[in-house]
């Protein structure tokens, strides 16, 4: 038998053959190598990862690296959705329209050779950021820097802070900024109506039903209360950890939760928002961006449950994100077919948090900008914004902290210095939002038959002429076959 062996293996054949064999099995090792190498590589460079590489992990992610440079040396580089040129062309044709006027007078007859100028007022996406009650009510603060960029607004209703002693709510404080708000245009958002931290320490000695009644009360009585300001609501907030014992223990609220069962939960707080006004915009809100969310946020609208708008947090205390994993994310979520809201957005101008830290409750006083800081934040955000900005599923971008004082953990996350000076980041958000997005002013002239074409950004806007001004508002994307009638008096 062993000479039979032998003879096959000498053979020109069994050596062939043998050969060939080696040959195959290295490569299918070198694949599935590579395959695990891109589920290795994912755990860490994802934002919404935390497992770690083993040692061995790590190797085989090296050697893959070198043998993919090798591998791809010749080839042309990837054209990827983060292009600056592909970023330019999804804006022109997702955030643009080349829309038509047609003007005339109350007798319904064409205004030909009819000089007017044309002024965007409005985005029709919403560039939004958070309202802190104690800086804005702060004595000089520069609540004009706010107005001067965002049309949109996210509001403290934390049930914790918002009716501390039980039946005296911060009805008031948060009323007068809603209020200055709508003056001003600016969209505004309830933030949260349900989350199992920040609760009211009197609930915490009740029985589950009791739980139950004043929440599902409590959800009603807000969204009721500030129908005529607040249109859109953060129901459900990070629905992920809602089962879990936080750091201030276990949650009334998690209990609930764990009670009543997942989807029973959120149908009940969803349905409960609905009824109080049917006219609101519903959000469920995470900082998990990952798959689980997804499956998640599809089993409710498998259950029918009115979910409007999926909100994504993206805060980036600890590192920077891929552009390639903020593009995963929209993608991730846009088959869903919900808009996508980023709510929730931070990057640092000072040092990051370490890796291993995971104290998020606690406020760091020496947590200060830095110049270098302050510049690598300004060119991530606009990297940051510009992408969000081209994707069509995305219609909402909240950054959080508006100011370094009374940040999230003490933080340098604001746009503002502690002492309400603008950062960079100010002025590149400014350029972006009511610059390089924006239309106008335009000094044009109708033709014979009282037509005006024109292209420009989605949103509301004004025109002007010797025989009056009306307003006019943008919503579809593209070319707008159907003109847009504007009727002047003279």
């Amino acid at each position: 038998m062993k000479s039979k062996i032998s003879r096959f293996c000498s053979s020109k054949t069994g050596f062939l053959i043998i050969l060939l064999l080696f040959i195959i099995s290295n490569f299918l090792w070198i694949y599935s190598t590579r395959n695990r190498f891109v589920l290795f590589y994912h755990k860490v460079t994802s934002p919404y990862q935390t497992q770690e590489l083993t040692t061995f992990e790590k190797g085989l992610s090296k050697c893959f690296l070198i043998f993919n440079s090798f591998k791809h040396k010749d080839t042309k580089p990837e054209i990827v959705p983060w292009d600056d040129n592909l970023i330019n062309e999804r804006i022109t044709k997702y955030r643009k329209a080349e829309t038509r006027l047609i003007f005339t007078n109350a007798a319904g007859k064409p205004l030909s050779q009819l000089s007017v100028t044309i002024y965007q007022v409005q985005h029709k996406f919403l560039f939004g950021c958070k309202i802190n009650p104690i800086d804005f009510f702060k004595q000089g603060a520069p609540n004009y820097l706010f107005k001067d960029i965002f049309n949109y607004a996210t509001l403290h209703f934390y049930w914790g802070q918002y009716e501390g002693i039980k039946g005296h709510t911060d009805y008031k404080r948060i009323r007068t900024i809603a209020d200055w708000c709508n003056k001003r245009r600016i969209n505004t958002k309830g933030h949260p109506l349900v989350w199992q931290l920040l609760v009211p320490w009197w609930i915490w000695f009740k029985e589950t039903d009791e739980v139950a009644t004043s929440l599902w009360f409590r959800i009603e009585r807000e969204v009721k209360a500030f129908a005529s300001v607040i249109d859109k609501w953060d129901v459900v907030n990070e629905p992920s950890s809602a089962p879990e014992v936080s750091f201030y223990g276990y949650s009334p609220i998690s209990k609930l939760y764990n009670d009543v069962g997942r989807l029973n939960f959120f149908k009940k707080a969803f349905l409960t928002a609905h009824e109080a006004n049917p006219q609101s915009t519903l959000i469920i809100n995470d900082f998990v961006v990952s798959n689980y969310y997804r499956d998640l946020v599809t089993d409710c609208l498998k259950s029918e449950i009115p979910i409007d708008v999926i909100g994504l947090q993206s805060h980036m205390h600890k590192k920077n994100w891929a552009l390639s994993d903020l593009w995963d994310i929209c993608e991730r979520f846009k088959h869903l077919n919900k808009p996508l809201h980023f709510t929730e957005m931070t990057v640092l101008s000072g040092k990051l948090m370490s890796e291993t830290d995971m104290d998020w409750y606690s406020t760091r006083k020496a947590w200060s900008t830095s110049t270098e800081g302050e510049k690598q934040q300004a060119e991530a955000v606009k990297k940051y914004y510009r992408l969000l900005f081209s994707h069509p599923a995305v219609e909402a971008i909240t950054w959080w902290d508006f100011s370094d004082t009374n940040s999230w953990m003490g933080a340098p996350a604001g746009l503002l210095r502690k002492d309400m000076s603008p950062k960079p980041v100010y002025n590149v958000l400014k350029k972006l939002i009511k610059n390089d997005w924006w239309t106008g002013p335009l000094k044009l002239r109708t033709d014979d038959k009282g037509q005006i074409t024109f292209k420009g950004f989605l949103g509301d806007y004004v025109v002007k002429s010797r025989e009056g001004q009306t307003r006019f508002s943008i919503n579809q994307a593209g070319k707008n076959e159907d003109a847009i009638y504007l009727t002047l008096p003279q």
